[in-house]
């Protein structure tokens, strides 16, 4: 099964110009019932995938490989936090902000639809009524309440997009009128996934305090040299905002 997975991904030939060829995408009708709980990449990371001669980037050199497994699987190459190369991803998201990709990369990535915004980010920058649609299309299919995997390999947009509706709340959204559109389809606005995030867990512990203990000046301090290192995105500065205390200096 490995080899034939691996036969299907089109070499990518290495030239002197930017030419480069795109590999097919001819599994993205894959069902979830036919997802590996494994990506393929994790299980054999020896590709044989010709990296282009354009791509100089250390990151992108590492990640490329299993990105073109990810898409043979799933239809994207987006792949999801939770495994090195979904790190690797979110690197390749801030070296493009601060422009270090060069215009070449940019373009092969862009031809791959490789997804430039964090998926928190996804919800402000997504059109709601298409993802609307690609929701209600989940459910007809799934029938499981729009429990909705927040790193959902076949659609991760539709994931994220799910997961910071959830978060919002159906108190806050704006405008009105989506609350109304996903209450007439009975949108589940409570996620039944026993699986969810870390630090929204910890930020709803701590968000209305204004004495903190011991567990949660920790976790505060973690966050904060996260921050320090600019490896905190701008949606979960957002968040520790909202908190009572100045979470930016050293909590003691």
């Amino acid at each position: 099964l490995v080899l034939s997975l691996l036969a299907s991904i089109s070499t990518v030939t290495t030239a002197t110009s930017p030419a480069f060829v795109l590999p097919s995408s001819s599994l993205q009708s894959k069902t979830c019932t036919n997802q590996r709980s494994t990506p393929l990449y994790e299980q054999n990371k020896d590709t044989n995938v010709e990296i282009p001669s354009f791509i100089t980037n250390k990151v992108l050199q590492q990640v490329y490989p299993a990105m073109l497994q990810h898409q043979s699987l799933y239809g994207n190459v987006n792949i999801p936090l939770g495994t090195s190369e979904g790190k690797k991803c979110k690197t390749l998201r801030r070296l493009y902000a601060e422009n270090k990709l060069s215009e070449e990369e940019v373009e092969l990535l862009s031809r791959l639809d490789f997804r430039w915004s964090s998926l928190e980010d996804i919800y402000e920058e997504a059109d709601f009524d298409e993802l609307l649609g690609r929701l209600i299309e989940y459910e007809k299919e799934h029938k499981n309440n729009y429990q909705v995997p927040k790193k959902y390999p076949l659609d991760p947009e539709l994931g994220a997009w799910v997961t910071m509706i959830r978060r919002i709340g159906p108190d806050q959204i704006t405008p009105q009128s989506r609350r109304t559109k996903l209450d007439a389809v009975n949108f589940a606005w409570k996620s039944t996934r026993s699986c969810g995030s870390s630090f929204m867990s910890h930020f709803r512990q701590v968000k209305d305090k204004t004495e903190l203990s011991e567990e949660d000046k920790k976790w505060v301090n973690s966050i904060r040299v996260v921050y320090e290192k600019g490896n905190l995105s701008d949606a979960r500065v957002k968040y520790m905002d909202q908190l009572k205390i100045d979470w930016r200096t050293p909590v003691e």
